[in-house]
């Protein structure tokens, strides 16, 4: 899937008419009244509705579920849940507690015996190591040496079997991990040396291409190692620092 796909016909149209009917849509109502407002937009509408079948553009307020809309695009891997909980009431458990089969034990049970039905779990550990074992050599690399998710597969199955929805919790631009590991990723202070928040903190670059397709390879590994859902965090510039 592609960061930044070509811009299709009907996008490319649909900017052009946009433009036009913001300069002379007002006049030409106060003067003509909706009866030229409707002239104008039925032919942009009728090339919309040719277009929509061969692109798959299907607009927000034709959705049938509408918070879905903005995902439509791209469905995800075969393993995607299609079963969403109507209200997802959930528990964040850190991962270094998922590596704990005594406490994370205590919590699953929670979740079965309760009206709990969700739980967030991290997919890096506070220092922002990668905390599951992954498929990818290079993803490995920036992994804690003992990950407590241990595989994907093995930790989701049983989970998703007792009817609980998984949620990736995945911070992104904060990340002590690859910031020191890879400093070309960093946000630098202007004599080069890495800048830290107030809690001393690292930080990556958020406009670094490189940096989302990290998170991004991430995200697929959690989605296709049989999480429901993706929780991005810290997806954001730092506030908090000099």
């Amino acid at each position: 899937m592609e960061l930044f796909p070509p811009e299709s016909a009907a996008n490319k149209y649909l900017s052009a008419a946009g433009r036009y009917a913001a300069d002379r849509l007002p006049g030409l109502a106060s003067r003509w009244g909706l009866l030229a407002v409707v002239l104008i937009a039925a032919p942009v509408m009728l090339y919309v509705g040719r277009q929509t079948a061969a692109e798959k553009f299907q607009p927000l307020e034709f959705s049938d579920k509408p918070f879905e809309a903005a995902v439509r695009s791209y469905d995800g891997p075969p393993l995607a849940a299609k079963n969403t909980p109507d209200f997802v009431k959930g528990i964040y458990v850190s991962s270094d507690t998922v590596g704990n089969p005594k406490r994370f034990g205590q919590l699953v049970d929670l979740v079965k015996r309760t009206e709990l039905n969700a739980m967030v779990i991290d997919l890096k550990n506070g220092k922002g190591e990668i905390s599951f074992e992954s498929g990818d050599p290079k993803l490995r690399l920036l992994a804690a040496a003992k990950p407590p998710l241990g595989k994907l597969p093995e930790l989701t199955a049983p989970l998703r079997a007792a009817g609980i929805y998984l949620i990736a919790r995945l911070p992104v631009f904060q990340d002590n991990n690859l910031a020191s590991k890879r400093p070309q990723f960093a946000l630098k202070r202007p004599d080069g040396s890495l800048w830290r928040g107030n809690s001393g903190q690292l930080w990556v670059d958020p406009a670094s291409i490189d940096v989302w397709k990290y998170n991004v390879a991430l995200a697929k590994e959690a989605f296709t190692g049989g999480f429901d859902e993706i929780q991005f965090d810290y997806i954001r510039f730092p506030s908090d620092g000099d």
